[in-house]
């Protein structure tokens, strides 16, 4: 395997490639015609990373993932695949419409892998205008429920989140008779808080307390009180990561409230099981992460956060399917031949991708405890 690293763009390829392209005198425009060789066309990937307070684990779980996917599809025989970075910032949208624009029209990206319910929303319309495919690493539905046609979800949405929380609860899971939410104040926070409040009113528990926080705030003692005021049993924390569920879990400790916190996908990172304090009574629901996985993706999942493993299935998916779909590879080719194969790719995780860009999902929901994140919870069905 080589691996060329560029100032704007990384390039994994199979070295039998850049052989085979060396002894055809070639520049890589063609694809080679026998049968179950690799193909010389390059898939170029477009990759958001988002970076700044409470998203550094996230961006690097992202960049690691991305690089891990594409040795995997060099290892399976290739195509070579070409990762732009898109810098989103702390997920601004107005950087990630610039960087997505660039990593389109210079780099000529055929599929973007995006993450961040705000920055999905913006640019995967532009995404859709130009033809370039989008894998979402977000738990965003608006895209497809827009009418985006080459979008596919590779996250679960917060419906799905709030459904395996409250599944686990009425299965034996902590009493929860009056719940206060806490959430960040942007697109995916408020969506999953909306998502919380209907599962437990669902189940007939009192929703008490609802209160915000700002995206990056450092102290949310304020917000707590108020929530505590009203007298939980449990306290949701609709979280964008482990850094901010943390800050929530120590904080409340520290103003006494020992009841139970419960929290999404996002906050299922080492900064969140790494805190003495969150190790009774916080659960968190996630995807499943398989005993098979690979030991440096399934060290780098701890280390960072679940995206990582997201994003190295979505890479893996997006060869898998560029090797099918051969010498033209263009974003509703990519799309057309990921829903037909029907989630067959050597991925980590396990998907079914449905024609309207949903997608079900191996999830369930995790204890904290001494050692990380203990499973206490399958959630089924699956639902995307």
């Amino acid at each position: 395997m080589v691996v060329l690293r560029l100032r704007h763009a990384r390039i994994v390829a199979a070295t039998a490639v850049m052989l085979a392209m060396a002894a055809c005198g070639g520049d890589g425009g063609t694809s080679s015609n026998t049968p179950g060789a690799p193909s010389a066309s390059t898939l170029k990937l477009g990759v958001c990373v988002p970076n700044g307070p409470g998203l550094a684990g996230v961006g690097e779980g992202i960049e690691k993932g991305a690089d891990l996917g594409a040795q995997k599809v060099s290892a399976d025989g290739g195509p070579a695949v070409e990762i732009v970075p898109i810098d989103t910032g702390q997920l601004n949208t107005d950087l990630a419409m610039e960087n997505a624009q660039k990593a389109v029209e210079q780099n000529g990206v055929q599929v973007v892998l995006c993450s961040g319910s705000n920055v999905v929303s913006a640019i995967v319309p532009y995404l859709e205008r130009r033809g370039v495919a989008s894998l979402l690493i977000s738990s965003s539905a608006t895209p497809y429920t827009n009418g985006a046609k080459l979008a596919q979800q590779m996250q679960a949405l917060p419906a799905t989140e709030a459904s395996a929380m409250w599944d686990f609860l009425a299965s034996g899971g902590p009493a929860a008779r009056r719940v206060g939410v806490l959430y960040v104040d942007y697109e995916f926070g408020q969506s999953m808080a909306t998502a919380a409040q209907d599962a437990a009113r669902k189940a007939g528990q009192e929703v008490v307390a609802v209160e915000s926080y700002p995206q990056g705030s450092t102290d949310v003692r304020s917000q707590l009180a108020k929530v505590l005021a009203a007298n939980p049993d449990a306290i949701f924390l609709a979280s964008t990561s482990g850094d901010d569920a943390g800050l929530a879990v120590r904080q409340g400790r520290e103003l006494g409230y020992s009841g139970v916190f419960l929290s999404n996908s996002g906050a299922k990172t080492a900064a969140l099981s790494s805190l003495p304090t969150a190790r009774d009574g916080v659960y968190v629901s996630g995807n499943d992460v398989p005993a098979a996985t690979p030991g440096p993706l399934s060290d780098l999942v701890a280390r960072t956060t679940i995206h990582a493993l997201l994003t190295y299935d979505s890479v893996v998916e997006a060869g898998t399917a560029a090797r099918a779909v051969g010498g033209s590879i263009t974003g509703r080719a990519l799309i057309d031949e990921i829903r037909r194969a029907g989630g067959s790719a050597p991925t980590a995780g396990k998907y079914t991708f449905r024609p309207d860009g949903s997608t079900d999902m191996a999830f369930g929901v995790f204890r904290v405890s001494a050692s990380g994140f203990e499973q206490v919870h399958t959630y089924t069905p699956l639902a995307g």
